[in-house]
């Protein structure tokens, strides 16, 4: 009984082990996709909102707060993207030691 909960145990620790590594990764990418296409929509709907909201004169103050603040997140958004860019190699890092991790972990 003892001999086989311990195999049960291994069996089971090996493929948290796995899952982890691989959610790991998609976790990392699935921030950075969520994180981009979410500010690229918040950007155009505050630039395209602001630009409708200041046709009308009631609303003009409101419109060119939106569009400020949509042309301001973009210059961020474009940041993000750029500082992403740069760091390709260091996040393809993280993803290897999450790798390395996980077979460590399993080795043990």
């Amino acid at each position: 009984l003892i001999l086989a909960m311990s195999f049960m145990a291994i069996i089971i620790s090996y493929i948290y082990l796995k899952m982890i590594a691989c959610v790991g990764r998609l976790l990392i990418m699935f921030t950075i996709i969520v994180v981009t296409v979410g500010g690229v929509m918040l950007c155009w709907l505050l630039i395209q909102n602001g630009a409708d909201n200041m046709k009308a004169s009631e609303t003009e103050t409101v419109g060119e707060i939106e569009l400020g603040t949509g042309v301001v997140l973009s210059i961020l958004l474009a940041f993000f993207i750029l500082a992403l860019w740069f760091m390709r190699k260091n996040i393809e890092l993280v993803i290897e030691m999450l790798n390395e991790a996980s077979h460590a972990i399993r080795d043990m």
